[in-house]
């Protein structure tokens, strides 16, 4: 007997339930003074070096390592003057960078497709990947989700490039998004490869060149702000730890299996080089520099943010009207409405020894 696919709007309703139960108890926990874990003390006392007129990269790397570019504590110091606490400030940008994520991931799929739902969808359905699979991450003083709201401004500006200027602002906003948090390779990475894909010789040369130049006048006010010795911190080699990014790269696919089961269902009939295309390629993208990142020492699981938000897009465009192109609703709705639970349940098991031997003393 036939499985009746969901109605729109109810499932619009369940997962926005989903979300409200994931980010409410970190919004609520947002003013405790404790910290989340240790990433909030280390990002307290940069942006507090930065606040007192201090330089993050004035001397070479040694037991002071500042392996992260100095944006994100300048944004941090200054909006510090109206609320008077750092950590929070921290908090607050992180749960900005989250819905600014989150309302481009939807924008995106809203210009890409006339369909609200879809575009709904893919605006809620970043926050329950993330919730689900590293919820400590929700509201903490880090600039990871700061930086991912720069890049998907920076893929929401591509999209609509009809127009130079749209490239110029995209190729901005990586540029911002970088100087940020310089693990978020994938998503300019998706651009460059989708313009040369598509034959734009002409917008790459735009986007290159206008990237080159953001670049270049950020590490310029680096080097003359923060200290001469930028890049010796950024690009201090990591231990690299393979078994550690094999238990990371499993444990990211196994959460999240049934996503990224959906995303290549709707993606091996979109690989073209188009809007859609892009969705298709820059998940890849994502998930495969995760992936090449998770190995290297002091990298958290936040290392596979941008494929969960990637991917959250062609899951989201596989509802009725986009899942009727080539497959059934039913067999979608089957799976959106069964891996969740089950999963999680099987992940529990398998991961539940190995998290227990790295606790032990």
């Amino acid at each position: 007997m036939p499985v009746a696919p969901l109605n729109g709007h109810r499932l619009v309703l369940g997962l926005a339930l989903l979300a409200v139960v994931l980010v409410v108890p970190r919004v609520l926990a947002i003013g405790e003074p404790f910290h989340f874990n240790y990433n909030e003390g280390w990002n307290l006392y940069r942006t507090a070096l930065v606040q007192d007129g201090g330089q993050l990269h004035g001397a070479p790397p040694g037991l002071w390592v500042v392996n992260y570019p100095p944006l994100s504590f300048h944004i941090a110091a200054c909006l510090d003057r109206l609320i008077g606490d750092l950590v929070l400030t921290g908090r607050l940008l992180s749960l900005a960078g989250l819905a600014g994520t989150c309302l481009l991931a939807g924008a995106c799929v809203a210009h890409i497709t006339a369909s609200r739902t879809a575009a709904i969808c893919a605006a809620l359905l970043p926050v329950i990947w993330i919730g689900l699979y590293q919820a400590d991450r929700i509201a903490m003083n880090d600039p990871q989700l700061l930086a991912t709201a720069f890049v998907m401004a920076a893929v929401w500006c591509y999209l609509r490039a009809g127009r130079s200027a749209w490239l110029v602002a995209s190729a901005m906003a990586v540029a911002v998004g970088l100087f940020t948090k310089s693990n978020l390779m994938d998503l300019p990475l998706a651009i460059l490869l989708h313009l040369a894909w598509s034959r734009r010789w002409r917008d790459l040369a735009v986007w290159t060149a206008t990237g080159a130049a953001a670049g270049t006048a950020l590490l310029a006010t680096s080097l003359a702000v923060d200290g001469p010795h930028f890049l010796a911190h950024v690009l201090l080699p990591r231990d690299y730890l393979p078994l550690k990014g094999l238990r990371m790269t499993a444990g990211f696919t196994l959460y999240l299996a049934g996503a990224l089961a959906l995303a290549v269902l709707w993606g091996r009939h979109h690989l073209r080089p188009t809007p859609r295309g892009f969705l298709v390629l820059a998940a890849v993208i994502g998930v495969a520099v995760g992936a090449l990142l998770a190995p290297g020492g002091g990298i958290d699981r936040n290392s596979f943010f941008d494929a969960a938000v990637l991917d959250a897009s062609p899951d989201a465009l596989l509802r009725p009207g986009e899942a009727r192109e080539r497959f059934t609703v039913p067999v979608v709705d089957a799976i959106l409405a069964t891996y969740l639970p089950a999963l999680s349940t099987a992940s529990f098991i398998i991961l539940l020894p190995i998290v227990a031997k790295e606790s032990a003393p």
